[in-house]
């Protein structure tokens, strides 16, 4: 049976993204439909906040159900997408989803041109940030860089950040090049922007459709993972804060990208002249976006309500609360098994902060997760940013 109310449908209920989208809209009482590939890490599929779900093997199939749902409805659903290939997948299957959906898309065009990490940083400077100096790999440009440089597929679809490299030294980059382009094809090369994990930072963003920027929340990174000589951009608990110089150039991105979507723009601070760097923007919602929702503007619910035509006023009434904390559930190890974390330390992020998994009202999503060995805990290799 058709239902009148409009769906929030989230694509990929994959692990603290997935939990937090749909809580996000469900805490709203906001109807939310999960669909997801491959059965891998179903974190919230559990969720209570869930009134439909279905898995599917393959893209093909994930399309196919989605569309199925979307016939039977009565309303345009709302499209939230979790990942990178995911937001792709939308947008090469475009005029198959728009009948049914409001997608997430931009007005400036193929977001293959968005997520190319040249482009991002062209856009970024455009937008007022400063940017790393940067170049492509096959160039001979590369080596005229400041080192040591970070080394990054030009395209994150496909790849994960266990692909991102620092390289320290010129020396290093010519043997390295031929190997990494065999294997990931053109790659940008950034002068690496240095200072701990504290430095950096992300802002949430959404262009309203009357072309108001609201910002969901800021944070900084304070415990985080380190895989192979690199900080893999992975908090284990982040901080909410609010610099209000960002603001301007933050706003000029999102009215620049023209996406109809939540951004995740990140940044770092240089720590040596201490200017704040933009480095890429992610075309979805981000892991923590809780600390938004719990500390700030719940972006899910207000980009449902703008694309179905709903007053979202109220919403707006919220403050932005500084120093509140996000803790990973899944990297809590990493909390656990630093040197500079006390137990007094670890009880105020708790005590002051929201969990991305573990929530007393919503308690499936880590139960069920924790016994199928779905939440590993990571432990190793831990930085931090104070």
């Amino acid at each position: 049976m058709a239902d009148k109310t409009p769906y929030a449908i989230v694509l990929g209920l994959y692990g603290e993204n997935g939990v937090g989208v749909v809580r996000s809209l469900g805490m709203e009482n906001i109807p939310v439909a999960g669909f997801h590939l491959n059965f891998k890490y179903p974190h919230a599929y559990h969720s209570r906040y869930l009134q439909h779900k279905e898995a599917a093997p393959d893209k093909e199939s994930l399309l196919e159900r989605v569309v199925n749902f979307g016939q039977q409805q009565q309303q345009k659903g709302v499209i939230f997408c979790t990942d990178d290939e995911l937001v792709m997948l939308v947008q090469d299957n475009a005029e198959l989803l728009k009948p049914y959906f409001v997608l997430p898309l931009s007005e400036y065009g193929n977001l293959n041109n968005l997520t190319n990490k040249c482009g991002m940083l062209k856009l970024g400077e455009a937008a007022g940030f400063k940017v790393p100096a940067s170049a492509v790999l096959s160039s001979e440009e590369v080596f005229g860089l400041d080192f040591p440089v970070i080394v990054k597929p030009s395209y994150s679809i496909g790849y994960s950040k266990s692909d991102f490299k620092i390289i320290p030294s010129r020396e290093e980059l010519y043997t390295l090049r031929e190997g990494l382009l065999k294997k990931c094809g053109e790659m940008e090369v950034e002068s690496y922007i240095p200072g701990p994990v504290g430095n950096q930072i992300e802002i949430h963003a959404y262009l309203t459709s009357s072309g108001k920027v609201i910002f969901g929340g800021m944070l900084r990174y304070i415990i985080s993972s380190q895989e192979k000589r690199l900080d893999t951009l992975m908090a284990s608990v982040d901080e909410s804060i609010w610099i209000k110089e960002l603001v301007e150039p933050a706003e000029k991105l999102a009215q620049l990208l023209r996406f109809k979507g939540a951004l995740d723009i990140n940044l770092k601070i240089n720590d040596t002249n201490h200017e704040p760097f933009f480095y890429e923007v992610n075309l979805r919602t981000s892991a923590n976006l809780m600390l938004d929702t719990s500390f700030g503007l719940n972006l899910p619910a207000i980009i449902y309500y703008d694309h179905t035509g709903q007053d979202y006023s109220r919403l707006m009434e919220r403050k932005h609360l500084i120093g509140k904390y996000w803790i990973s559930d899944r990297r809590a190890g990493s909390s656990l098994a630093n040197e500079h974390t006390t137990p007094n330390t670890l009880s105020q992020f708790i005590r002051e902060g929201v969990h991305s998994i573990y929530d007393p009202q919503d308690y499936l999503p880590f139960y069920i997760s924790s016994i199928t060995g779905n939440l590993p805990l990571i432990i190793k290799g831990v930085n931090v940013g104070r």
